[in-house]
């Protein structure tokens, strides 16, 4: 232990002869110690030194350096899959009542030399709290290994006890995402390898969207196994009637096959599509053979019209993302110096503002129709004639060349939300070119994204849209979205997130404008284990945000049956979040109540099964071998507490871990200091006292 004076040390000796002038006044003619000893008086006077003295050099603030060591024993982690695939094969009875008694019998052999955690997983992970339940409807590995990593980054892991039969209906295989893992994983094998009879849906494939009157296809993916010579028969189902059906001839003992059904979409509406694939005789499990699709059929889509200068990369991307939604009807085409808009419900206009282009007649078309309008800028744009135009922003400075500009989401964005996946996705996403120009905003408008400049965030607008709602309008002032897209695909496998955010733009400005008091907006589906949010907004006469009057909302199901709710209030709208909802086909009615008049709105939403436990029911205990050899644990078929504890206490890589630690601390924060002077001050005043010197 060492101490450290923050001021210089000569100090101490003014404290120590500030301790000795104090003692030697108090002491030196003092006429009540006229009966005291000499020898009693220097004690007494010594005792008064080292006190005063001590709390002179206290006030200097020293400090203590000292190393302190702690021992952190290894932690095992029990890893219990809660899938419903878990207890749906014939040694289902062991695994509900031996398995726990087992487990409950290794942690006691364990608990001396361990710390032990426990986990339930499947759907989530969490504490392993009450009785097994087994009632997770998939199982998910990859956010298994993620969360123990996560949680226990830096820690002493000294081994994973996972208990599974190795099938997984979520995430990636674990075999690429256990990696990081520096403990053995012993894996206990439970579950049925033997190959059953059974017929089951592996996959259906459809369109989220359809449109009245028009076909769509539903695809149907099928799995037979162990029914060569036998035959069966796919059927559509619809409101409880046949639709269409189609009958296979299995051939072979493993037989994959698909078919696809064309439907006509003949009522507005979420529809529910039922499939079935008959079963056959001693199949092990029917579970798996329904599966329901559920369509959003729409009576119209809206038409997007984008005009252009001159090819350009930005153009295609724009038009995949648009086009890959069914909601909009895309045509694009050169300007030509004039086109018709009427039929349109959003016009795109990409660099059509430049020197030897006149838009005029086109943005006065477009003002006097109310049609809105989304401009792209690039290097080419002509900012004296961008600023004789009514646009939400202007140049001060124009200035020659580019900046490259990463984007940067606006969390405080009012107009639409993006989820966040989405703007995690945006903050990865490769800078665009941005004119050099100081730039002003026009009326009130509102910042989806920012520019950042390298490593610096600004405030200047890289996409912002117009708060007129009367004339809808949005610029992109950065050019080479393109990148975004590519960037999308190379990163997550697909453009999702991309083209959600071209579409939720193009929603936001081709949606007509809604004059109600009332508005409610939601996700029109949603899968069982989600939760479904719905936002309400009330205003006054004066289009003012007002949320004092309670709002309700009524949630009808298939049955007729009504569940109520009450709004909560935000900060100037209402919310309210439901889960918990089965899968099926729902309609609502929000209300509430403006002085003496009833709003409402009525809607439809979806809710999906998740039913992807049942379709497999062979165990994979391959894939946990390969997870325990890859990790340098073990296979086991049998959980031998006894047995299991012996290797567990023979591994030399799993053992107790000692830290050792340098700290720092105020001397003063010692309680032994405070100890030492109260004995001090203590026997000085005893003394006194007792030879009645007070």
């Amino acid at each position: 232990m060492d101490i450290i004076f923050q001021y210089s040390p000569w100090f101490i000796l003014l404290c120590l002869a500030l301790g000795g002038l104090y003692a030697f006044v108090l002491y030196r003619k003092d006429s009540r110690l006229s009966e005291f000893s000499k020898t009693t008086i220097i004690f007494l006077a010594s005792l008064r030194f080292i006190a005063s003295s001590l709390l002179a050099i206290l006030l200097l603030s020293p400090l203590v350096k000292y190393l302190s060591r702690d021992v952190e024993e290894p932690i095992f982690i029990v890893a219990f899959d809660q899938s419903a695939s878990m207890v749906q094969t014939k040694d289902s009875a062991s695994i509900k009542n031996e398995l726990p008694a087992q487990l409950t019998d290794l942690k006691e052999r364990l608990s001396g030399d361990f710390q032990i955690e426990e986990y339930y997983f499947g759907e989530s992970l969490r504490k392993a709290e009450g009785a097994p339940a087994f009632d997770d409807r998939y199982s998910n590995f990859e956010q298994l290994f993620e969360e123990i990593n996560i949680r226990f980054e830096n820690r002493n892991v000294g081994a994973l006890l996972l208990l599974s039969d190795g099938i997984y209906n979520r995430g990636l295989n674990p075999l690429y995402t256990q990696d990081d893992a520096n403990y053995p994983i012993y894996s206990l094998a439970v579950g049925d390898t033997t190959q059953r009879k059974d017929l089951r849906i592996t996959q259906t494939l459809s369109n989220k969207i359809a449109f009245l009157g028009n076909q769509f296809p539903i695809r149907v993916e099928y799995q037979a196994d162990m029914a060569k010579g036998q035959s069966s028969e796919l059927r559509l189902y619809h409101k409880g009637k046949l639709v269409d059906s189609k009958k296979i001839n299995f051939d072979s003992d493993l037989q994959n096959g698909s078919h696809e059904f064309l439907v006509e979409a003949k009522t507005s509406g979420l529809q529910t599509y039922q499939i079935e694939i008959r079963s056959i005789e001693d199949e092990i499990s029917e579970e798996n053979n329904l599966r329901n699709v559920y369509i959003d059929v729409l009576d119209g889509r809206q038409n997007i019209l984008l005009l252009y200068s001159s090819p350009h990369p930005d153009i295609a991307a724009i038009q995949a993302s648009i086009s890959s939604s069914e909601n909009y009807e895309l045509k694009s085409m050169k300007w030509e110096g004039s086109a018709e808009l009427e039929k349109y419900d959003l016009i795109i206009l990409h660099d059509l503002i430049k020197a030897n282009t006149d838009i005029s007649n086109l943005l006065a078309q477009a003002k006097a129709k109310k049609k809105p309008l989304w401009h792209f800028i690039s290097s080419k744009t002509a900012w004296n004639k961008l600023n004789s135009y009514e646009l939400p922003i202007q140049a001060t400075k124009p200035l020659a060349g580019m900046n490259e500009v990463f984007p940067l989401y606006e969390e405080a964005f009012p107009l639409f939300q993006l989820d966040e996946v989405q703007q995690k996705a945006i903050s990865t996403y490769p800078p665009l070119k941005v004119p050099q120009v100081d730039l002003q905003t026009k009326g009130q408008n509102y910042n989806l994204l920012l520019q950042q400049i390298g490593s610096v965030p600004t405030q200047l607008p890289l996409l912002l849209f117009s708060a007129d709602q009367e004339n809808k309008s949005a610029v992109m002032l950065g050019e080479g979205i393109w990148k975004w897209r590519i960037d999308n695909y190379a990163r997550f496998g697909d453009h999702q997130n991309f083209d959600r955010l071209i579409t939720k733009a193009v929603q936001y400005l081709s949606v007509k404008s809604d004059k109600s008091y009332f508005r409610i907006s939601h996700e029109k589906e949603a899968f069982e284990n989600e939760k479904l949010r719905f936002d309400l907004q009330l205003f006054n006469k004066s289009y003012d945000p007002i949320n004092e009057p309670e709002a309700y909302l009524d949630i009808i199901n298939e049955e007729e049956n009504t569940y109520k709710y009450q709004f909560n209030r935000g900060s100037s709208a209402y919310f309210l979040e439901l889960e918990g909802l089965s899968a099926g086909n729902y309609s609502y009615k929000a209300y509430t109540r403006l002085g003496e008049q009833r709003l409402e709105e009525v809607g439809r939403f979806s809710i999906k099964e998740i039913k992807i436990e049942g379709s497999r029911l062979r165990a994979d205990h391959n894939l946990l071998y390969q997870l325990s050899e890859k990790s340098g644990g073990e296979l086991l078929y049998t959980l031998d507490p006894e047995n299991f504890a012996q290797k567990l206490n023979q591994r030399d890589d799993v053992a107790s871990i000692s830290y050792t630690t340098e700290e720092v601390e105020d001397l003063i924060n010692l309680k032994w200091i405070f100890f030492v002077l109260l004995a001090l001050i203590g026997l000085e005043w005893f003394i006194r006292k007792y030879q009645g010197a007070y």
